[in-house]
């Protein structure tokens, strides 16, 4: 198909782009220029509100482990009995108390992975005993529990105080101790270090820092790049200020919900403003003529892609629902947008054509898969009456043979007529008596079927050959025991899923079904590799052919024995 265009390069969409962009681009460099001298508020704002975003994170996260610990602590020394059996009078307990403490604080490490040291300390024999990490020294093991033994012979009450921060021997630690009756000191340790292993990747430009401080504004790390720019950690941590020489430095932090230490990021305001100083004495009335061109760019931009772009998705929405027939009208858009509008309705035209070749070759092939399955149920049945007349002239039961020939006359001519999709209930239920007929000769007055259904249901139309299936399986597993078998048919009406079902119900008295039986129809795997239940098999093929997932086949037992057959066929048929 020949597409005619204007070919008028100012109608090119490449040229309304570039002189659309041109107009945007240039105004906004200058405002940005300019804009560059009132950012520098908004620049410490963002900086601000992302290292106050970060500290509050990482402080955040630190204070819900730390209340886990919490309330491990709290736990143990509430419910583990092993804390007050350290001070047995009995030896033996005492020990077994202290081994099972032992195993009990190696466990909690484990799985408290922030806390270096588990500690317990009994005043009573001087016990002490711990589990600590391979990030904490022998030495600072000892330091740690000497100075339990020197809160334990002071009589120091830190239950209420949560966690504190201390420092020994150069290093600084965290700790947390209840104690029982002042008796008995159960705690944790966690050094500085531990807190600061995952913030040591965050990127606070240079000469800027991330740090832990005592509530009296200490540094617990990082002591000698707060002490050379005179930083003031005092200050309110929840808004941000400035501190050190000159008010270098940005100061944010976060304080512990559980403790007496905060998070604290300390950025230097000179890299945050780095290139911003140069351009602040830009004209002021640039920014002016920049707010006003954007409207006039903004509607350019609309008039000229938005538009189109705005029809052509309309269009897509239209034939994602399902309306083929829609079209794009031609209107005043870029050549390159004409095109892709005219390309687009081929398309469709196309989509739409082979939609319809599809449709009629999955009807054609649903027919012929439904031919197939007819022809497969014909012979099955014949090859058995003929079988049955053979054993019926061994026995010369001539008389028997004539009526079962006239029976199988009608039975042949119901099935050979079955070629129709759909027949009548009334029509079905015919051929099922002509069946029983059948079958009583071969078997004898030992089988009675009754059948329970309204009148006006007899115009029910349905698949045929589906209950005579259900019947011969009944009668090929049920009268082994040559004994008298009932059958009862049940035909209702019923709604589900705002849709009219027949419900038919196929009842006997015989043994039932296996387990494994009720397991494969149920769940649909019966096939015909084997032959085996092939006729079963056959009428859910059927039924999922012509009504989908609409018709259902459920297997089960009576309570007082017999087997039970539900279908639920949709009255009004729609073929997939």
């Amino acid at each position: 198909m020949n597409i005619k265009i204007n070919k008028s390069v100012h109608n090119s969409l490449i040229f309304k782009l570039i002189a659309g962009t041109l107009i945007l681009t240039i105004p906004m460099v200058f405002f940005l220029i300019f804009n560059s001298y009132y950012s520098i508020r908004t620049l410490h704002n963002k900086v601000a509100e992302y290292n106050s975003n970060t500290v509050n994170l990482y402080m955040n996260q630190i204070d819900s482990d730390l209340k886990s610990i919490d309330s491990y602590i709290f736990n143990v020394i509430s419910f583990n009995t092993d804390i007050l059996n350290l001070n047995s009078n009995d030896k033996d307990l005492s020990v077994l108390s202290k081994v099972k403490l032992q195993n009990e604080l190696t466990n909690a490490r484990a799985l408290y992975k922030l806390a270096d040291v588990f500690f317990v300390y009994s005043r009573f024999g001087n016990q002490y005993f711990d589990s600590y990490s391979s990030r904490v020294n022998y030495k600072e093991t000892l330091n740690i529990s000497n100075f339990i033994s020197k809160v334990s012979r002071d009589n120091t009450n830190f239950n209420s105080k949560g966690w504190i921060p201390i420092s020994m021997d150069g290093s600084n630690y965290i700790f947390r101790i209840i104690s029982v009756d002042n008796n008995i000191y159960l705690g944790a340790w966690i050094k500085v270090e531990t807190l600061m292993s995952p913030l040591l990747k965050i990127n606070l430009q240079r000469e800027g820092s991330i740090l832990f401080a005592t509530s009296e504004g200490k540094p617990m790390i990082n002591q000698g790049f707060v002490n050379d720019n005179h930083i003031d950690l005092l200050g309110d941590l929840t808004h941000y200020y400035f501190s050190g020489e000159g008010n270098s430095h940005m100061v944010i932090g976060k304080p512990s919900e559980v403790g007496k230490f905060s998070l604290i990021a300390v950025t230097n305001e000179k890299n945050m403003l780095q290139g911003l100083d140069l351009i602040q004495t830009i004209i002021f009335f640039i920014a002016i003529l920049s707010f006003l061109l954007i409207p006039s760019t903004l509607y350019i931009l609309h008039r000229l892609i938005f538009k189109p772009v705005k029809t052509l998705k309309y269009a897509i929405n239209m034939i994602e629902n399902g309306n083929l027939d829609y079209r794009i009208e031609d209107q005043s858009f870029s050549n390159e947008f004409l095109v892709v509008n005219k390309a687009f309705n081929n398309m469709v035209s196309q989509i739409k054509q082979l939609k319809i070749e599809v449709y009629e070759e999955q009807l054609q092939k649903q027919k012929s898969e439904l031919d197939y399955l007819q022809m497969q149920i014909r012979p099955h049945f014949y090859i058995n009456a003929l079988n049955n007349i053979y054993s019926m002239a061994q026995m010369k039961e001539f008389q028997l043979i004539q009526d079962m020939v006239l029976y199988l006359s009608d039975y042949l001519r119901y099935l050979f007529r079955s070629s129709f999709l759909l027949v009548s209930l009334e029509s079905e239920l015919k051929h099922v008596k002509n069946y029983l007929q059948i079958e009583k000769i071969h078997s004898g007055e030992t089988l009675i079927c009754n059948v329970d259904a309204e009148e006006h249901l007899m115009a029910v139309q349905i698949p045929p050959l589906v209950l005579q299936t259900f019947i011969e399986n009944i009668i090929k597993h049920a009268m082994k025991s040559f004994e008298v078998i009932n059958v009862i048919i049940k035909i209702s009406l019923i709604k589900k899923h705002d849709e009219e079902y027949a419900h038919i119900i196929i009842q006997d008295n015989g043994k039932g079904f296996s387990d494994e039986a009720i397991n494969k129809i149920n769940n649909s795997t019966y096939n015909n590799n084997t032959g085996e239940k092939i006729g079963i098999w056959n009428v859910k093929q059927r039924l999922k052919l012509i009504y989908g997932d609409r018709a259902q086949i459920i297997a089960s037992n009576n309570d007082n024995m017999g087997a039970c057959i539900d279908i639920y066929i949709p009255v009004k048929k729609e073929v997939r």
